[in-house]
């Protein structure tokens, strides 16, 4: 019998080999917990949510939570915002890094993301929704 858990599954085409995915933490997710996380056994991890605005303006701290140079693949940057232009740009300089995955980011209910349109409150706008992430898919596929 096949044990569901221990089983590799995919999402597209990679392959996550252990079934335990650290979700992103805000102000815990850096490079250093991830590295741990992965060396206790985590098949993907996931780093913060991190800001399209300060990915566009190219924020020094935005960007540094970019670097997980030395942590095992798979990894996914995991990216929020309201703009679809300001997504759309944050996607291509996430994607230049090299992720394996990339998370758009339309769950979270926190007031400082929401107010800004982004997180959940992007499922108040499911066509805008659907075009970010149409948008944003097309960018990670290349």
């Amino acid at each position: 019998m096949t044990n569901n858990y221990t089983t590799p599954w995919k999402i597209g085409d990679v392959e996550i080999n252990k079934r335990i995915v650290l979700a992103p933490m805000a102000g815990i997710s850096n490079k250093a917990f991830l590295s741990l996380a992965k060396e206790f056994g985590a098949g993907l991890v996931v780093t913060e949510m991190i800001s399209d605005k300060g990915i566009e303006h190219r924020n020094t701290k935005t960007l540094s939570m970019l670097d997980f140079d030395g942590i095992p693949n798979p990894l996914s940057i995991q990216i929020f915002g309201g703009d679809i232009d300001s997504m759309r740009e944050s996607a291509i300089i996430s994607a230049s890094v090299g992720p394996d995955l990339i998370d758009i980011n339309y769950g979270c209910p926190v007031k400082q993301v929401a107010c800004r349109g982004a997180g959940a409150a992007l499922l108040q706008d499911i066509p805008k929704m659907v075009e970010m992430t149409s948008e944003i898919v097309k960018i990670a596929s290349r």
